[in-house]
């Protein structure tokens, strides 16, 4: 063999060696990248910052044990922020509030009370405003020393304005009796006479 057949051979060898080395080596940077790939978590940093505000503030009043203001978990439903305040009270209208309702963060979740119905009674006082210890317990449940407004409106007559006189003047100075009503502007003998049977002090 001479000398130019051997230089072509060497030369094809060498181009082989060189070929083959190339191909292992992106063989071996494929498998590198796959196996990266399989265990370097990617991050959704959005999705992170939307899951550490897992709760809500609300706003939860009227006829349950515990009013107040409540941290709750996000998606959280009425029937489970009310758990959460000592439950309903006996005297709460739940059917005026969905229990299924998912709340909001900063929303107020507020039961009513159950308007008793009034009873008509046909007495011989002379004008005289009946006395509220003589009224059954039962009928007299919304204490106007802590009534929030809106509680206050569910009183006979009383509306947003006069449920605001309510609370500015024991604010100054707390009910002692069903009768120091009579100071509030718009409050006289008669409305106060359909009022008692629904508060007590």
């Amino acid at each position: 063999m001479d000398n130019n057949k051997r230089k072509l051979l060497l030369l094809s060898f060498l181009l082989l060696c060189c070929c083959l080395t190339r191909v292992a080596k992106d063989f071996c940077a494929d498998r590198l990248s796959a196996e990266e790939t399989k265990t370097v978590p990617v991050f959704n940093h959005e999705k992170i910052k939307t899951e550490q505000a897992k709760t809500i503030t609300v706003y939860i009043s009227g006829a349950v044990e515990k009013p107040g203001i409540y941290h709750v978990p996000v998606g959280v439903r009425a029937v489970d922020a009310i758990k959460l305040a000592g439950g309903l009270r006996e005297e709460a209208d739940k059917n005026k509030v969905n229990l299924a309702k998912k709340l909001k963060d900063g929303v107020q979740l507020h039961v009513p009370y159950i308007k008793a119905k009034a009873k008509e009674k046909k007495t011989k006082s002379g004008g005289q405003v009946p006395k509220s210890e003589n009224l059954p317990v039962e009928t007299a449940y919304i204490n106007i020393n802590t009534a929030s407004a809106k509680e206050l409106e569910n009183l006979p007559g009383v509306g947003a304005a006069l449920a605001q006189r309510i609370i500015a003047f024991r604010s100054k100075s707390k009910f002692t009796k069903a009768e120091d009503l009579l100071q509030i502007k718009g409050i006289g003998k008669s409305k106060l006479g359909k009022m008692l049977p629904y508060i007590k002090i």
